[in-house]
């Protein structure tokens, strides 16, 4: 293991082929994009369901060892790389795979989360993360990356997992969630980018009341602010973690 891209191998199984399971692979003409493969333990599974598999791994040397251990199987290609800088704009037919680590889950979801080629992803992640993404408004879970996500996908919650099925074993217990890409987000914003800057505003001011984190960032007063709310002022003088993302986006077409 590399411990700058803390690697945890899974080792389970009846772990793998629920994730394998997960990813909806009946039909058979699907490319899997696989984040990380490690050893290739998932991979190994992988190759039996999918059309094709294209398996990103950072580690060079890793790399090196699955393009051996894969050199017979001709529905797999192995590239190495950072899957931060990996374009997935070629691909079609396109479900998504991995164990994510914990220091790259945000990012990488934002970075998947770019694309619309793809369906559905099944992605292993530490267990506050994983609940993070399904939180909704009045848990202390509930943040921008919970309005991020449900914006663009459905959440499922598939399995928990234990420590005890890695190597090394990490600290905290992982889920298994899966992802589906919605056709068409839930709610209706005027424009993507100003919403979630002003979802991202809001809650950088947790315990405060909305109408005094957004002043600055909507360059106005308080009582301008309030005016052009209208009949949604009413949630200004609430919490970030108290609105629904409905109620975010009834509130950003009063004021963006």
């Amino acid at each position: 293991m590399r411990r700058r891209w803390s690697q945890h191998f899974l080792l389970d199984r009846n772990i793998a082929r629920k994730i394998v399971s997960g990813l909806e692979l009946s039909a058979g003409n699907h490319t899997v994009l696989e984040i990380g493969p490690g050893k290739g333990f998932l991979t190994q599974f992988l190759v039996q369901e999918a059309r094709r598999v294209v398996a990103v791994e950072i580690d060079r040397r890793l790399s090196e060892e699955l393009r051996a251990g894969f050199a017979g199987q001709k529905n797999i290609k192995i590239v190495t790389g950072d899957i931060l800088r990996f374009d997935l704009s070629p691909f079609r037919n396109l479900k998504i795979v991995g164990n994510i680590p914990y220091a790259i889950t945000s990012p990488l979801l934002m970075h998947l989360l770019r694309y619309r080629n793809w369906e559905l992803a099944v992605v292993m992640m530490q267990r506050e993360v994983g609940e993070r993404l399904r939180a909704s408004h009045g848990s202390k879970l509930y943040s921008p990356l919970s309005i991020k996500v449900q914006y663009h996908c459905k959440v499922e919650r598939l399995h928990k997992v234990s420590p005890g099925v890695f190597y090394p074993r990490p600290e905290v217990d992982s889920l298994i969630i899966r992802l589906r890409r919605r056709h068409k987000p839930p709610i209706k914003v005027n424009n993507e980018e100003e919403f979630f800057k002003l979802v991202r505003t809001s809650f950088q001011g947790r315990r405060k009341m909305i109408g005094n984190t957004l002043t600055e960032f909507l360059k106005t007063d308080k009582q301008t602010m309030y005016q052009r709310a209208g009949e949604q002022a009413l949630l200004l003088t609430r919490r970030a973690e108290e609105l629904s993302m409905d109620e975010f986006a009834c509130l950003a077409r009063r004021l963006l």
